[in-house]
């Protein structure tokens, strides 16, 4: 058969299939082919189906047809891919219409959802419900996929940081049209009891391209009696390592009282909290001296720390002076915030102006206590930083009310670049060093956070920012990716969420993990229509 005819048998036999049709709308399918990352991926079609017998129908069609499917849960990967598939040619399934918060487990704090489900909504759904739960809270924002970002192994800015290991159950559509379930998706408390017996299974449908998952359950973090924010800024002279030894030993001695410490870089807390400087040759670093200026009307120094403390009052009473017995090393004082510090901002522009500088650094802690309560925060706005010059700090706060979509700006070029890294001081020095060194070379800003990931992993963040309409710079920000992925291995450190186009540079198919991955894929899905080159090697 023709490829044109297997084509046109496979649309028409999708149109019966699915009563939401088939998307062949030129506009509306070139918008699925654009991401932040530079680089455009054609797209054939969307399928949208609203059922889990439609997604089943829908794949066994294309690998009658052997018709490559790229799933996405909703699209709003920034910085990764969003919608736009790892390779040409394929047909978008959307899942974001299926959306059903299916069930609710009020004692256990599980729930199971569809992937159209986002933080938002479920925030929403355990609001109206008044349950002793929370929704987790990503940099994303409230529209992110609650199983979209699971699967990619992202990391939540409330408690339960890593959201891939709240993931108890899965329903997962394979190529043939199984459907595979989680042996522990009985219908009463699915999911209380996360392995099962025998072989754990539902870890290979995290960062990989096995199936289409149509389906999750999960553990939801308890909603906190009592939650502060601790905050110190190194104006002394502590070093990135100081801190990260001082994190360790906080979290080991405190435990769960402490779910997240985040450390932000100069350059990172200058934009958050200012506006790219005017006249700034955005393909130039800003100059040391601007930053160090801004930083210093704002009381901030080299680094400043910010971190959750929660419990029942008298535990987090009690857990102040031991925070501060783990920073005494610091010369600067750890200061305390309730959870509700954004009331103080009504305040702001009645206080002298030396005042209202001093506190510039609020917002830093504020959008720390929306996340540590499970309430929605806003996607951040560093993605258009370097387009937002004359913006003030209040104009850009005024623009967090608003959801953005990245992909939309045709500037807007951002990579997000994610790597773990063991939570050991000189480590971080050893990844900060070759990162700061790098950045200079390639005259990239050195926006760098670390955050907690657990009591033994450090996560960093460094969104690549970049005039995605200019060639150069496109071509700048991915060779300096593959350089830098490259780099960190010498400190230990790995990237560990992979943008679609460096796939062929991160998925290194010459080691036997990879190999023992691509055995997998050839027996679940032998003619690689799903995802084809979504973290699993292609020959």
């Amino acid at each position: 058969m023709s490829e044109s005819k297997a084509w046109d048998e496979a649309l028409e036999a999708w149109g019966k299939a699915l009563d939401s049709g088939v998307e062949l709308d030129p506009k509306a399918v070139s918008l699925c082919s654009v991401s932040t990352l530079g680089v455009d991926r054609s797209v054939r079609a969307i399928l949208k189906p609203i059922t889990v017998s439609e997604v089943i129908a829908l794949v066994q069609i294309a690998t009658r047809y052997r018709i490559p499917l790229y799933p996405i849960s909703i699209g709003n990967n920034w910085g990764y891919g969003s919608a736009s598939p790892v390779v040409d040619g394929c047909v978008l399934v959307d899942l974001s219409s299926m959306n059903a918060i299916n069930s609710f487990e009020e004692k256990l704090g599980l729930v199971t959802v569809e992937p159209g489900v986002t933080v938002g909504q479920l925030e929403e759904y355990l609001r109206e419900r008044k349950a002793s739960f929370i929704s987790p809270t990503t940099g994303s924002g409230p529209s992110a996929s609650l199983i979209g970002n699971a699967l990619d192994h992202g990391a939540a800015t409330s408690a339960y940081t890593d959201r891939f290991s709240t993931i108890r159950s899965l329903k997962v559509v394979l190529s043939d049209g199984t459907l595979y379930t989680s042996q522990n998706d009985g219908e009463q408390h699915r999911g209380f009891f996360k392995w099962g017996v025998g072989p754990y299974i539902d870890g290979l449908f995290g960062q990989s391209s096995l199936g289409i998952v149509v389906g999750a359950t999960f553990a939801l973090a308890p909603r906190p009696q009592k939650t502060e924010i601790f905050f110190l800024t190194t104006r002394g002279g502590t070093s990135l390592g100081q801190l990260v030894e001082a994190t360790r030993a906080l979290l080991h001695g405190v435990g769960s009282s402490v779910p997240s410490v985040s450390i932000l870089h100069a350059r990172r807390a200058y934009a958050r909290l200012a506006a790219y400087p005017q006249g700034q040759n955005p393909k130039e670093l800003i100059p040391p001296e601007v930053v160090e200026r801004q930083l210093h009307s704002l009381h901030l120094g080299e680094w400043s720390l910010s971190g959750v403390l929660q419990g029942e009052p008298s535990m987090v009473r009690a857990a102040r002076p031991l925070i501060r017995k783990y920073f005494k090393k610091s010369p600067e004082q750890v200061l305390f915030f309730s959870s509700k510090v954004n009331a103080f901002f009504r305040f702001l522009k009645v206080l002298p102006a030396g005042l209202r500088r001093r506190l510039g650094f609020l917002p830093l802690v504020d959008s720390h206590a929306i996340a540590a309560e499970g309430r929605s925060i806003r996607a951040s706005l560093i993605p258009l930083w370097k387009l937002m010059q004359g913006f003030g700090l209040e104009q850009t706060l005024l623009m967090r009310k608003t959801e953005i979509d990245f992909d939309e700006n045709p500037h807007c070029g951002f990579i997000h670049f994610t790597a773990v890294l063991p939570l050991i001081g000189e480590k971080a020095e050893a990844f900060n060093k070759i990162v700061e060194e790098m950045c200079i070379r390639y005259r990239i800003e050195p926006l760098l956070s670390y955050r907690t990931f657990s009591e033994r992993c450090l996560l960093a963040t460094l969104p690549i920012l970049f005039d995605r309409t200019d060639p150069e710079e496109v071509k700048k920000a991915h060779t300096f990716y593959a350089a830098l992925a490259s780099a960190i291995r010498e400190c230990g450190a790995y990237v560990y969420r992979v943008p679609n186009f460096a796939m062929p540079a991160v998925v290194d198919g010459d080691q036997m993990f990879w190999e023992i991955a691509r055995r997998i894929k050839d027996a679940l899905d032998p003619s690689h229509i799903i995802s084809p080159g979504r973290y699993i090697p292609e020959d």
